[in-house]
């Protein structure tokens, strides 16, 4: 898994690939534009909506978003193979105002949310 973005704009600080996490990212400045915010279920052997994430959204030292994954079974999915956690968007506009949206889903693909 790549660590950090080329540009260092972006990096991976803990990566808990086994285990229960936690995980963190660190974004240094916000840029226009929309962030998405997604868990991936890399083995894939329970479903997604089972392994009961949270993920918490901070700006600088305050939090402004805690969401818990789904825990109501996806009846549609037999396959498993919707294994994205779309946790939400943040969206940071031309006069740098930020909007975190809350998406709480699980979906196949991350273009889905």
């Amino acid at each position: 898994m790549k660590k950090d973005s080329d540009d260092g704009f972006a990096k991976v600080d803990v990566d808990a690939k086994k285990g229960f996490g936690p995980e963190t990212i660190s974004v240094k400045t916000l840029r226009k534009g929309t962030y998405k915010f997604f868990a991936h279920n890399y083995d894939g052997i329970l479903p997604m909506w089972k392994a009961e994430g949270k993920v918490v959204v901070y700006h600088d030292d305050d939090i402004i978003a805690e969401i818990n994954m789904p825990t109501t079974p996806v009846t549609d999915d037999p396959q498993n193979k919707k294994l994205i956690w779309g946790v939400g968007r943040l969206v940071r506009d031309e006069d740098g105002k930020e909007n975190f949206q809350v998406k709480n889903v699980i979906v196949e693909k991350t273009n889905q949310f």
